[in-house]
């Protein structure tokens, strides 16, 4: 007996096994990258970098990770995760570069996380990258208004970066938290000293500052690269064997290089050397000549 059905009934049925089909091939991928974070998260705790930080990697190299797709579980907690995680690791190998790659695309997931701000900005430090650090450090502010680490260096790193009035309004900050604040005052004080119309301009004249060394900037340039010395051959002490030394050197030096010193004792010592060679020269000549006079006289 023939069973006859709908093209359309044959064509969902298929549809409906690759779905299913591709649902399971997911689940599959997904179980597999969260045991691999599972094993990287155990080697943490033992304190193995390097198998924990092989295992995070595999992880961003699938397919499923960088596609985009897959549960909130896969595209959200384990992202945040395996980023933060990487970051960590290459810190801990001084690959500030990597790490701070790694921070901030943990940073793009969540960034709700005060410690992982702290991070980022400590990698950006790494790299001297200051203005990267402020803002992580301000994100991270944000998060937790209290949070000490990130306030203070704040403090630090807008005096860096020449932003007294923002200095001085983080300083604010910090005094009005705990007023006996001992960077806040030092720092303030350096902004008032340095330049004392703010202290008027931030209404601030009751404060004392307290005597602090002074910020001074400076900066050696590298050492210029040794010039070479010209050379030519001098073939006599004489006003025409000048003139045709400096011809000589003067086709030799290109561009720049016409300003560079000439070697004098080296273009003397050689010009002494050829006269002593030729010399040596005529009166090998000459013995010889003598030497064979005689032998045809004594023949």
């Amino acid at each position: 007996m023939f069973k006859i059905c709908a093209l359309n009934e044959s064509s969902s049925e298929a549809e409906s096994d690759t779905e299913q089909t591709q649902v399971e091939t997911k689940e599959a991928q997904e179980a597999h990258l969260l045991d691999l974070y599972n094993k990287a998260l155990q080697q943490l705790v033992k304190e193995d970098k390097t198998g924990a930080k092989t295992n995070l990697l595999e992880i961003t190299s699938s397919s499923l990770f960088q596609s985009g797709e897959g549960s909130e579980q896969i595209q959200k907690t384990l992202r945040y995760n395996v980023h933060k995680n990487l970051g960590e690791c290459f810190m801990e190998e001084c690959d500030y570069q990597k790490a701070e790659d790694h921070f901030f695309e943990a940073s793009q997931i969540d960034r709700t996380d005060v410690t992982l701000w702290f991070q980022l900005a400590s990698a950006s430090v790494k790299l001297g990258n200051l203005h990267n650090m402020r803002g992580a450090l301000e994100e991270g502010l944000n998060c937790s208004p209290n949070h000490w680490p990130c306030l203070e260096n704040l403090i630090a790193v807008s005096f860096k970066l020449t932003d007294n009035f923002g200095c001085l309004c983080y300083c604010a900050m910090a005094l009005e938290r705990d007023p006996s604040n001992q960077k806040a005052i030092e720092f303030k004080s350096k902004v008032y000293m340095e330049m004392p119309f703010m202290q008027e301009y931030m209404k601030d004249e009751d404060f004392v500052p307290i005597p602090v060394e002074r910020e001074t900037y400076y900066y050696l340039p590298p050492e210029p690269p040794i010039r070479p010395m010209l050379e030519a051959p001098l073939e006599s002490l004489t006003l025409e064997g000048l003139g045709q030394f400096l011809l000589a050197v003067y086709d030799k030096a290109e561009g720049e290089l016409i300003i560079n010193l000439v070697n004098n004792a080296k273009v003397l010592e050689d010009h002494h050397t050829r006269i002593k060679e030729r010399e040596e020269a005529r009166i090998k000549v000459s013995v010889q000549n003598l030497v064979e006079e005689m032998m045809d006289i004594v023949e």
